[in-house]
């Protein structure tokens, strides 16, 4: 995963989001006083959507 500032990515938005898609590699961004983000590809978060959705056992019902 690739690792980039805040202010670089914002510098860079398009090449950064078309790195994205293009590779399928997440870019982890760093901000100075707040957690990190991780930027995906739509395709690869719907993915990850679907994979959790199919891991997700139903409630057991409280006694």
């Amino acid at each position: 995963m690739q690792t980039t500032t805040f202010s670089k990515a914002k510098a860079r938005l398009t090449i950064s989001m078309d790195q994205v898609t293009n590779d399928r590699e997440p870019v982890l961004i760093t901000r100075r006083s707040a957690e990190p983000v991780v930027m995906i590809g739509l395709a690869d978060y719907e993915s990850l959507l679907r994979s959790a959705n199919s891991l997700h056992l139903p409630d057991t019902p409280q006694q």
